[in-house]
C-alpha cells in the first residue's frame, strides 16, 4: 500500500504552470502579496456587511437573513458619482431585483 503511494506520488509533476491549473484554482497561485491584498480586502468587506447587517435587520423588523438583503443591495446596479470639491463620494443605487429590497433599502438608506 505504501510503495504504491510512493509510486503514484512519483508520477506526479513536481511543477505545474499557471496557466494548466483550472480557474478556481488560480486565485491561490497568486503571489504572496497579492494574496495578501485580496485577503485584506476579503476581511474589509466582510467587516461592513457585519456592521450593515443590524441596520438592516431593524429596518426589515421581524424578517430573516439579513445578509441575504446585503448580498443584493451589493449585487444590484449603482451609479458613483464624485464631488471632490465637496470631498463626496455619492452611491445611487439603481434598483433591486425585488421590490421588497428596493423597499427595505429606501428606508435603511434614508
Amino acid at each position: 500500500m505504501r510503495e504504491d503511494h510512493k509510486r503514484q506520488r512519483g508520477d506526479l509533476p513536481q511543477k505545474i504552470k499557471v496557466a494548466e491549473l483550472e480557474e478556481d484554482d488560480k486565485l491561490d497561485a497568486l503571489p504572496c502579496s497579492e494574496r495578501l491584498l485580496l485577503d485584506i480586502i476579503r476581511m474589509i468587506v466582510d467587516l461592513a456587511e457585519c456592521r450593515m447587517m443590524p441596520a438592516v435587520a431593524e429596518v426589515q423588523g421581524k424578517k430573516k437573513c439579513p445578509r441575504s438583503y446585503l448580498a443584493e443591495l451589493f449585487q444590484s446596479v449603482a451609479d458613483i458619482i464624485p464631488e471632490p470639491k465637496n470631498g463626496i463620494l455619492r452611491v445611487r443605487i439603481i434598483g433591486t431585483a425585488s421590490g421588497a429590497g428596493d423597499a427595505t433599502f429606501t428606508k435603511l438608506l434614508e
